[in-house]
């Protein structure tokens, strides 16, 4: 459902983005809302039907944001279809800025019924899936840290090279601020409750 051919580089403000379990729920909400703001989205799911329905919903907005919904039958349990995946993101944008490790299932049964079946298909999906994509986009990401003080305390000169080196890719104080303003200005009556945020360089190097 997907071609391997070489778009034109990303604005500055724009991000690729992979979405594993992009064919319904909050994996179709989320390619749809970054497809919205201008991103470029890889959506990766089993159901192609569904993800061609969603493709159809993305299209005029796509043209208007300058964002792009590109769809691929993807099964997480199968590592080398995930590495493929990636592989697409970075033969057609040259580079992968987020993965949605979104796919999941979630079988529901008493214990003592001993649906062997359903467990091992929780596990390949929820923790095996969970890990072939961080195994796949891994390679491509580089590590980067918090520009602060603390830095200059480091004494071990291994160490403090190796912190030279992250800081190329640092997040500035600034950027940390502003996500957790974000936080904070969440309104009470809204459904999500931003209680944890976890921070990380957006741009890979």
């Amino acid at each position: 459902m997907s071609t391997n051919q070489l778009e034109e580089p990303p604005r500055e403000d724009q991000k690729v983005v992979l979405v594993t379990g992009a064919s319904s729920g909050i994996g179709a909400a989320i390619a749809a809302r970054l497809v919205r703001q201008g991103h470029h989205v890889l959506a990766g799911a089993r159901r192609t039907g569904r993800l061609h329905t969603l493709t159809e919903r993305t299209t005029d907005v796509a043209s208007h944001s300058g964002g792009s919904l590109h769809p691929v039958r993807l099964d997480v349990t199968n590592r080398s279809g995930v590495e493929a995946f990636v592989q697409i993101a970075l033969d057609r944008f040259g580079r992968v800025d987020v993965l949605v490790n979104n796919a999941g299932v979630m079988p529901l049964s008493r214990l003592d019924s001993v649906l062997v079946e359903e467990w091992d298909r929780m596990i390949d999906v929820n923790v095996r899936g969970l890990l072939h994509g961080i195994a796949a986009v891994l390679p491509h990401f580089t590590p980067g840290v918090v520009s602060s003080e603390l830095a200059a305390t480091i004494t071990d000169p291994g160490a403090a090279q190796a912190m030279r080196t992250y800081r190329a890719h640092a997040i500035e104080p600034d950027a940390v601020a502003e996500a957790v303003s974000y936080a904070v200005a969440q309104p009470a009556d809204v459904d999500v409750d931003v209680n944890e945020i976890v921070l990380r360089p957006a741009r890979q190097r």
